[in-house]
């Protein structure tokens, strides 16, 4: 969903895309977490952290880097060197046709080991243009199996 406004920090914005948790367990679960605004728009400012006053400062960057559109429609952790856990699939993505659910771990990409990946390598394979076909190893309730994700 587009939210019409956000303002944090007196600088407003327009038409941020927004998810929603749904969580019904884990960190974004509780009940002061509707969601989290985090790099998509903190990478807009040069944060300066205050942490004797508490106090957040944030100056707009101007040449920030543009955030490369996550083609996958899944949020994952990586919680240990072997998987990446799903925490969330949206509806109608690229991950949802391809029967992947939240609570299903990736265990290979591509041929390659989920052990092989840092946290950070998956969103730079799932931020790859639209129509670029990703093999996933999903293992589902005891049960391995291939996926073909093809990003939309």
């Amino acid at each position: 969903m587009k939210l019409h406004s956000f303002t944090v920090g007196g600088h407003v914005f327009h038409g941020v895309e927004a998810d929603f948790t749904k969580m019904k367990s884990g960190a974004l679960s509780a009940w002061t977490q509707a969601g989290n605004f985090g790099f998509t728009i903190l990478s807009r400012f040069i944060p300066t952290f205050d942490y004797a006053r508490q106090i957040l400062y944030l100056a707009p960057e101007h040449r920030a880097t543009p955030i490369p559109l996550d083609r996958s429609g899944f949020a994952f952790e990586k919680n240990e060197p072997g998987a990446f856990d799903v925490t969330a699939v949206k509806p109608g993505s690229a991950a949802a046709t391809a029967g992947i659910v939240a609570g299903d771990r990736v265990v290979a990409v591509d041929g390659k080991s989920a052990a092989d990946f840092s946290r950070a390598d998956l969103p730079g394979i799932v931020t790859q243009a639209a129509g670029t076909v990703i093999s996933l190893r999903v293992l589902h309730s005891g049960t391995t199996r291939e996926v073909t994700l093809t990003l939309h």
